[in-house]
């Protein structure tokens, strides 16, 4: 979030050439692959990214917690 928030300060017009549908198809890749290794099932995930590009660079938000944490 700090990176990406710091290149969009440089370069403001880089935001509308993020492909945030992409990026999160890739992560799903990785992420299963990653608890693959594991031993781990993957969990039933979203196949589109629940959240918008505004929540994901925003400092102050964050997903609530599916474990009920603060």
């Amino acid at each position: 979030r700090d990176h990406a928030l710091a290149d969009l300060s440089d370069s403001p017009s880089l935001y509308g050439k993020i492909d945030l549908a992409g990026a999160y198809r890739r992560a799903l890749i990785v992420g299963k692959r990653g608890l693959g290794r594991d031993g781990i099932a993957p969990p039933k995930l979203p196949s589109e990214c629940p959240y918008t590009l505004d929540q994901l660079l925003d400092p102050d938000w964050w997903p609530a917690s599916r474990h009920g944490l603060d």
